[in-house]
Protein backbone atom coordinates (compact mmCIF):
# COMPACT_ATOMS: atom_id res chain seq x y z
CA UNK A 1 0.00 0.00 0.00
CA UNK A 2 3.10 2.26 0.51
CA UNK A 3 3.18 2.98 -3.49
CA UNK A 4 -0.24 3.34 -3.86
CA UNK A 5 -0.14 6.54 -1.11
CA UNK A 6 3.11 7.39 -2.10
CA UNK A 7 1.40 8.30 -5.72
CA UNK A 8 -1.78 9.85 -3.94
CA UNK A 9 0.00 12.46 -2.17
CA UNK A 10 2.19 13.33 -5.03
CA UNK A 11 -0.91 13.54 -7.17
CA UNK A 12 -2.36 15.97 -4.34
CA UNK A 13 0.68 17.98 -3.98
CA UNK A 14 1.27 18.43 -7.85
CA UNK A 15 -0.70 21.56 -9.50
CA UNK A 16 -3.47 20.26 -11.81
CA UNK A 17 -2.21 20.63 -14.95
CA UNK A 18 -5.88 22.24 -16.43
CA UNK A 19 -5.94 24.55 -13.95
CA UNK A 20 -3.99 27.29 -15.15
CA UNK A 21 -5.39 28.37 -18.50
CA UNK A 22 -3.07 28.53 -21.42
CA UNK A 23 -2.62 32.17 -23.08
CA UNK A 24 -4.22 31.95 -26.45
CA UNK A 25 -1.38 31.98 -29.34
CA UNK A 26 -1.84 33.77 -32.41
CA UNK A 27 -4.27 31.74 -34.76
CA UNK A 28 -3.16 31.16 -38.05
CA UNK A 29 -5.42 31.37 -40.88
CA UNK A 30 -6.79 28.47 -42.06
CA UNK A 31 -4.65 27.62 -45.35
CA UNK A 32 -6.95 27.63 -48.25
CA UNK A 33 -8.47 25.41 -50.35
CA UNK A 34 -8.67 24.72 -53.91
CA UNK A 35 -10.55 22.20 -56.26
CA UNK A 36 -8.59 20.92 -59.18
CA UNK A 37 -11.63 20.67 -61.98
CA UNK A 38 -10.71 17.74 -64.01
CA UNK A 39 -10.22 15.01 -60.91
CA UNK A 40 -11.53 16.82 -57.97
CA UNK A 41 -9.20 16.46 -55.65
CA UNK A 42 -8.99 19.16 -53.33
CA UNK A 43 -5.66 20.60 -52.83
CA UNK A 44 -4.36 22.82 -49.67
CA UNK A 45 -2.61 25.99 -50.40
CA UNK A 46 -0.54 27.94 -48.06
CA UNK A 47 0.59 31.59 -48.30
CA UNK A 48 4.43 32.38 -48.31
CA UNK A 49 5.78 34.83 -45.79
CA UNK A 50 6.63 37.73 -47.59
CA UNK A 51 10.47 38.89 -46.74
CA UNK A 52 10.22 41.28 -44.36
CA UNK A 53 13.53 43.33 -45.48
CA UNK A 54 13.06 44.24 -49.37
CA UNK A 55 16.36 42.90 -50.51
CA UNK A 56 18.33 45.72 -52.13
CA UNK A 57 20.91 45.68 -54.50
CA UNK A 58 24.11 46.65 -52.36
CA UNK A 59 26.11 49.36 -53.48
CA UNK A 60 29.96 48.57 -53.07
CA UNK A 61 32.34 51.54 -52.32
CA UNK A 62 34.37 52.79 -55.85
CA UNK A 63 37.68 51.07 -56.11
CA UNK A 64 36.49 47.74 -53.85
CA UNK A 65 35.59 44.33 -54.58
CA UNK A 66 33.15 41.55 -53.03
CA UNK A 67 34.97 38.36 -52.60
CA UNK A 68 32.62 35.73 -51.18
CA UNK A 69 33.92 31.99 -50.35
CA UNK A 70 32.52 29.26 -52.38
CA UNK A 71 34.30 26.40 -51.64
CA UNK A 72 35.22 24.93 -48.27
CA UNK A 73 39.13 24.82 -47.67
CA UNK A 74 39.16 21.69 -46.02
CA UNK A 75 42.14 19.75 -47.27
CA UNK A 76 43.94 22.36 -49.39
CA UNK A 77 47.19 23.14 -49.01
CA UNK A 78 48.40 25.47 -45.98
CA UNK A 79 48.93 28.37 -48.13
CA UNK A 80 45.38 28.21 -49.50
CA UNK A 81 44.13 28.35 -46.29
CA UNK A 82 46.22 31.06 -45.34
CA UNK A 83 45.50 33.42 -48.16
CA UNK A 84 41.50 33.00 -47.49
CA UNK A 85 42.20 33.89 -43.92
CA UNK A 86 44.23 36.99 -45.01
CA UNK A 87 41.13 38.23 -47.28
CA UNK A 88 38.80 37.42 -43.95
CA UNK A 89 36.83 34.12 -45.16
CA UNK A 90 36.92 30.99 -42.68
CA UNK A 91 33.86 29.64 -43.92
CA UNK A 92 31.81 28.70 -47.09
CA UNK A 93 29.63 31.53 -47.48
CA UNK A 94 31.47 34.42 -45.75
CA UNK A 95 31.68 37.49 -47.44
CA UNK A 96 34.08 40.48 -47.34
CA UNK A 97 34.51 43.62 -49.09
CA UNK A 98 38.11 44.51 -50.07
CA UNK A 99 39.92 47.21 -51.61
CA UNK A 100 40.44 46.77 -55.15
CA UNK A 101 44.67 47.16 -55.59
CA UNK A 102 47.27 44.63 -56.62
CA UNK A 103 47.59 42.50 -53.42
CA UNK A 104 44.46 41.63 -53.50
CA UNK A 105 44.12 40.91 -57.00
CA UNK A 106 47.24 38.68 -56.11
CA UNK A 107 45.62 36.54 -53.56
CA UNK A 108 42.00 35.88 -55.01
CA UNK A 109 44.35 34.84 -58.49
CA UNK A 110 45.75 32.49 -55.74
CA UNK A 111 42.49 30.65 -54.36
CA UNK A 112 40.10 31.56 -57.54
CA UNK A 113 39.08 28.50 -57.55
CA UNK A 114 37.41 28.63 -54.03
CA UNK A 115 35.78 32.44 -54.58
CA UNK A 116 33.24 34.62 -56.21
CA UNK A 117 34.45 38.05 -56.47
CA UNK A 118 31.98 40.90 -57.49
CA UNK A 119 33.84 44.29 -58.63
CA UNK A 120 32.29 47.65 -58.10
Amino acid sequence: EKPATEKAEKAEKAPAKDAAPKEDKKEKPAPKKQEVKDTGVTVVVTEQKKATKAKTAEKLPKGSVKVTLKKALVGRNKKQVAVAASLGLRRVGDVTIQPDNAPTAGKIAKIAFLLDVEKA
